[in-house]
């Protein structure tokens, strides 16, 4: 029951926005069942974490004593701290997400090239090999790793370069 009365309290925080100062005498704080459990604080102080306008948890603190403006000004800034931290937390939790996406998708899609029957190949400006597949590579009848970071000219035959480096 009191667990539901904080929960209460708290929802009360993440739908005003507005920090809650409670002591036994609240409604949601019996001081019976606050003894119950063992708990000696008298006042608790319930303050929202908040980023970016948004509230995205709760502070919650007991105290012994009433809590003073110090106090929950001090509990203000701690939690708008923490605020900042929780972001930064889910925002490195969805880089870490999205660059696990790009490894499968990248994987995906040199098991697709590696696969293919056809002659697949990356070049960058220069004209160096960046991607090769085994079809182009048997073409080249080299093993893809001495053909990757050379160019056409480095692989093949004055003659025999020049055409394919003009139907790139």
């Amino acid at each position: 029951y009191h667990v539901y009365q904080i929960a209460n309290l708290s929802y009360l925080v993440v739908r005003t926005g507005e920090q809650v100062v409670a002591d036994d005498t609240h409604p949601a704080l019996h001081a019976p069942t606050t003894a119950r459990f063992g708990l000696h604080a008298e006042h608790r102080v319930l303050t929202p974490i908040s980023h970016a306008g948004e509230v995205i948890g709760v502070l919650g603190v007991s105290w012994r004593r009433p809590p003073s403006a110090d106090d929950r000004a001090i509990l203000r800034l701690v939690a708008e701290q923490a605020g900042g931290a929780i972001a930064r937390a889910r925002l490195i939790e969805a880089e870490q997400q999205a660059r696990q996406r790009a490894e499968q998708e990248h994987t995906r899609l040199l098991t697709v090239i590696e696969a293919s029957h056809d002659a697949i190949y990356l070049k960058d400006l220069t004209g160096r090999y960046v991607l090769i597949n085994a079809a182009k590579a048997r073409m080249l009848q080299r093993p893809p790793e001495d053909i990757i970071g050379r160019r056409d000219c480095d692989l093949m035959a004055p003659g025999f370069w020049e055409p394919a480096v003009d139907s790139d």
